[in-house]
């Protein structure tokens, strides 16, 4: 999935995903299939209407697991509803990595 966006009500955020040596790549018949980090996925569902279970269930695995810091560093360049913003800010805090 490439160039995805959700509009919120204070602009628009835009998934800022590129592959990296830290990409996960699975295949699926034959073709190399490079996964989104859940990092990012937290912050997708954050942002979702209805999603927020999931959310949480990213967010006890990430704490579990520690964090990509660098893929919520780069969510929070973008502009965030306040509470999604320290709903990420503590995720960073409490799960380490």
């Amino acid at each position: 999935m490439g160039l995805l966006s959700i509009r919120h009500a204070e602009s628009v955020y835009r998934l800022d995903w590129h592959a990296d040596t830290n990409t996960r790549v699975e295949p699926l018949e034959g073709v190399s299939i490079p996964l989104t980090p859940l990092e990012d996925w937290f912050v997708l569902y954050l942002l979702m209407p209805g999603r927020g279970g999931k959310a949480d269930l990213i967010e006890g695995h990430l704490k579990r697991r520690g964090v990509r810091r660098d893929r919520l560093e780069a969510a929070l360049r973008q502009p965030l509803p306040a509470e999604v913003r320290a709903r990420v800010l503590a995720a960073m805090t409490e799960a380490g990595g």
